[in-house]
């Protein structure tokens, strides 16, 4: 078998190769395609063939030798910005847009499976509506309403950027997908390693 990842240099690309070759006998080669050659940054036994592609998800052609050949596509690339205000056209092209061109390829070369990552900030609502902070109990988000319109989503852009890709995945699910995003932070992501350090 052979999984290609979209992103797959980021924190959650880096953990799920790790657990692909650390416990999934069937897999025989592992495809990463990132903007940024992939290194192996956890430190994990590589028993299995890395073949590394750098490229932008937006540009089918440059990218589209990583979806040759394989079974199943994990994407996990996303372009996450939380400043204010938003680089709403950035955040367009790439979470939706270039979701687009993932389905698009896992199309034209007959890909069975597309696991789809999303983010759990799309389900974060204000607290009472009015709050500027969301409480999450027990991963209970996905329960909770989708905002309706852009304002009303706790962080403006990326999140409806991303509600925008997911609803492009599940419309595109006339094969196997797996879906959903749970607040993930551990051991290699930078961006909470930076957060507590400050």
């Amino acid at each position: 078998m052979r999984r290609s990842w979209q992103g797959g240099s980021g924190f959650y690309g880096q953990h799920l190769i790790r657990v692909l070759q650390e416990r999934d006998s069937k897999v025989g080669e592992i495809r990463v395609l990132d903007l940024n050659p992939y290194e192996n940054r956890l430190g994990h036994t590589e028993s299995k063939k890395v073949v590394s592609y750098v490229g932008d998800i937006c540009d089918a052609k440059a990218i589209e030798h990583a979806f040759e050949g394989v079974d199943c596509v994990f994407h996990l690339a996303a372009y996450m910005n939380f400043d204010f205000p938003p680089n709403y056209g950035e955040l367009q092209r790439v979470n939706v847009d270039g979701t687009g061109r993932v389905i698009e390829l896992c199309r034209r070369y007959s890909v069975p499976r597309l696991v789809f990552a999303s983010d759990c900030l799309i389900h974060m609502t204000p607290y009472l509506g009015k709050a500027n902070f969301t409480i999450i109990c027990n991963q209970t988000e996905p329960k909770t309403k989708v905002p309706a319109k852009e304002s009303d989503f706790q962080i403006p852009g990326y999140a409806s950027s991303k509600w925008r890709a997911e609803c492009l995945a599940i419309e595109a699910n006339d094969t196997d997908l797996a879906n959903g995003g749970k607040c993930l932070e551990g051991e290699g992501d930078r961006d909470t390693e930076r957060k507590w350090r400050s």
